[in-house]
C-alpha cells in the first residue's frame, strides 16, 4: 500500500472515530519503521527515543493542553459511551455507562499517532487526536479517574515521510543516504522529534505525579507512538524509583514490542509481565494479528531481536496465565454491527477469541472471529491495513473490555 493510500486509510479511520465518538489508530516495526511511531517517530514503532536533553516549555498546569482531565467538564472523555451488547441471536441490550466518580485509582493515557499537523512534530492543540481519547481511553472512566495529555507527537505525514526515507536506505546498496542523515542529526543542535515529543511526555507526567496524583495507585495506557513514549518513560522516571514504581497497577505498551524476559535481557529490571489478573506493579504488551494472517517477514511488530535472540512480550489480556480466553471487544456504531442500533458503541461479548502465538521469529496476540453461519454478529469486524500491521487499527478495541477488568481487579474492585 503506497503512502497516499496509507495516509487516506488513517484520514479515514480519524473521520469515523470523530463521526461516531469512537475509533482507532497506528503503529510500526522493531527496526524498519519502529523509529517512526511507537517511539514517537513510527506509527507502530515500539524503538523508544533516546533520553531527552530537551526541557519541554509546555505548562501543564494549563488544563487545555489535556485531551482528558478529571476537573474539565466536556474534554475529550466527557462523551456519551452507552453501547449496545449484540448476541450471536441478534438480541440487542443496552447498555448505559456510568464513570466512577472520584475512582481511587489514576489511567495516564498516551495516544498513538494520529495528528494531521504538518511538519515534524504536531502542536498542543486538540484535534484528530480527540478521536483516539474517545476510542481508546474514555472507556476507562469506568475505573479510573483518566489524565490524558497533549504531547506534540510525530504527525502522520511525517511518519510515512520517514517510513518511506527508511525504505529508500533499504534500497540503497551503497548506505550513502543513512550514513549523510546520521551525520546530520549529530551536527543539529536541535532536539530529534521523538526527543521533543518525549520530554512533553516527561513533563505531562512529572505534573501530574506532583499536582494531580495526592498518592493514589496509576495505571499506564499507551498504543503505538503512545506505547513508545511510554517505554522510555517508565525506564527512565519508574523502573528505578522504588517510591513511585509502588504506585504502579500496570503498565499497558499496546501496539508495540516489549522485550520479554524469556530469552535475553528484559524491557525493565524491576517490572515483570503480568502474568495473573491481580498481580500489579507489571508490564501488559502485545500487538494483534488474524489467526489466518500471521506475521509476515516485513512484519511491523513481535519481531526477535536477531542480536540476542529475545523474544517478544505477549501479553493476553483475556487469559494473562496463558492458553485462550474470550474477548470483550466495543466499536463505534456505524461500522461493524449487522443489526441496528440506536447507542454509540457496540459490544461483542466473545465474538473474538485471543491466544498469544509464536513462530521462529515473532511473537503476537492471535485473533480468531468465532462467527458461524446464523451468527448476527459481524463475520470479520476490521482493523487492518497491510499485512505488516496485522489488525493494529483495532488492538484496543479488540480487548478493552478485558482490559478495563484486569484494572478493576488490579485494584481491587468487584
Amino acid at each position: 500500500m503506497n503512502r497516499l493510500r496509507l495516509l487516506g486509510a488513517f484520514a479515514v479511520l480519524v473521520l469515523f472515530a470523530g463521526a461516531c465518538t469512537s475509533t482507532d489508530d497506528s503503529g510500526s516495526s522493531n527496526e524498519d519503521v519502529e523509529e517512526t511511531e511507537d517511539t514517537g517517530e513510527t506509527v507502530g514503532s515500539d524503538e523508544a527515543p533516546e533520553e531527552a536533553e530537551y526541557v519541554s516549555d509546555a505548562d501543564y498546569s494549563d488544563q487545555s493542553i489535556w485531551l482528558c482531565h478529571p476537573a474539565v467538564d466536556g474534554d475529550a472523555c466527557d462523551i456519551d459511551l452507552d453501547a449496545t451488547l449484540i448476541a450471536a441471536d441478534g438480541t440487542t441490550t443496552v447498555e448505559p455507562f456510568e464513570p466512577l466518580a472520584d475512582a481511587p485509582v489514576d489511567c495516564f493515557y498516551l495516544y498513538p499517532t494520529s495528528s494531521t499537523d504538518p511538519g515534524e512534530n504536531s502542536d498542543l492543540v486538540p484535534d484528530s487526536e480527540a478521536a483516539m481519547a474517545h476510542n481508546q481511553i474514555a472507556r476507562f472512566a469506568e475505573v479510573c479517574n483518566v489524565y490524558a495529555p497533549m504531547y506534540r507527537s510525530i504527525p502522520l505525514g511525517a511518519l510515512f515521510d520517514r517510513i518511506e526515507e527508511r525504505q529508500a536506505e533499504e534500497d540503497d546498496e551503497s548506505g550513502s543516504s543513512e550514513d549523510e542523515g546520521d551525520e546530520e542529526a549529530a551536527d543539529s543542535s536541535e532536539p530529534a522529534p521523538a526527543q521533543f515529543a518525549y520530554a512533553d511526555v516527561e513533563a505531562a507526567f512529572a505534573h501530574y505525579m506532583a499536582e494531580e496524583n495526592d498518592g493514589k495507585p496509576f495505571v499506564l495506557v499507551g498504543h503505538s507512538q503512545g506505547s513508545g513514549m511510554m517505554r522510555t518513560l517508565v525506564s527512565e522516571q519508574i523502573d528505578d524509583e522504588d517510591e513511585v514504581r509502588s504506585q504502579l497497577l500496570s503498565t499497558m505498551m499496546i501496539g508495540a514490542s516489549v522485550r520479554s524476559d524469556s530469552e535475553g535481557d528484559p524491557e525493565f529490571a524491576n517490572i515483570p509481565p503480568c502474568e495473573s489478573p491481580d498481580q500489579t506493579g507489571c508490564v501488559i504488551s502485545f500487538a494483534t494479528y488474524y489467526e489466518d494472517e500471521p506475521p509476515p517477514e516485513s512484519s511491523f511488530f513481535g519481531r526477535r531481536d536477531p542480536e540476542d535472540g529475545a523474544r517478544v512480550l505477549c501479553s493476553n489480556p483475556a487469559n494473562l496465565a496463558g492458553g485462550s480466553g474470550p474477548l470483550s471487544s466495543y466499536y463505534g456504531a456505524g461500522g461493524t454491527e449487522t443489526v441496528a442500533v440506536t447507542t454509540p458503541w457496540v459490544h461483542y461479548e466473545g465474538l473474538l477469541v485471543s491466544e498469544c502465538a509464536s513462530s521462529e521469529d515473532f511473537d503476537w496476540l492471535q485473533i480468531t472471529n468465532t462467527h458461524q453461519e446464523g451468527d448476527a454478529r459481524p463475520a470479520d469486524v476490521g482493523g487492518r491495513l497491510t499485512p505488516e500491521w496485522g489488525t493494529h487499527l483495532s488492538d484496543v478495541n479488540m480487548t478493552i473490555g478485558n482490559l478495563i477488568e484486569l484494572v478493576k481487579t488490579q485494584s481491587g474492585g468487584e
